[in-house]
């Protein structure tokens, strides 16, 4: 992180660079509220029928193979998105850090393997799904303010 903020000779450019990151960060944060709302809905409910189908709607249940094909995904690109920023995190980050971090990383793997449980256990396991989102999305937003507050008060970008 300081070194990107203050990256010696080449401190406009790392900026810069930094910048187009954290711009990627929010329109990602924001279309991953999209996606989620568009497909899974807001609700209890419409969670479950988004994994269970519903007949009223002619909608069928999540297949397994589809499911592992976003499952598969997501693991990685979760993973090396929690990756980046939270080691861009951890200079900023003193004293609740290290629960912090494993709040991120849990929230993103339940996130995560939440569908599976919903589709192959039982409904209920909806409402994780739901507060494991809201979790990862609060603490991930988080970050991005405080990174952006970091870069705003470490100077301009000119």
């Amino acid at each position: 992180m300081r070194y990107l903020l203050a990256g010696g000779n080449r401190q406009r450019l790392s900026r810069r660079i930094f910048l187009c990151f954290l711009l990627y960060l929010v329109l990602h944060w924001g279309s991953s509220f999209w996606l989620y709302f568009s497909k899974l809905g807001f609700g209890y409910q419409s969670v479950v029928e988004y994994y269970l189908g519903c007949e009223e709607k002619f909608t069928q249940p999540r297949s397994a193979l589809g499911m592992l094909e976003v499952t598969h995904f997501h693991l990685f690109s979760t993973g090396l998105l929690l990756l980046t920023l939270t080691h861009l995190f951890l200079p900023l980050g003193k004293g609740l850090k290290s629960g912090w971090l494993y709040l991120c990383f849990g929230a993103g793997l339940t996130d995560i393997l939440s569908g599976w449980l919903v589709r192959f256990l039982h409904p209920r396991f909806a409402w994780l799904k739901i507060a494991s989102f809201w979790t990862l999305q609060l603490s991930l937003g988080l970050i991005i303010l405080l990174l952006l507050g970091e870069f705003i008060r470490q100077g301009d970008t000119s």
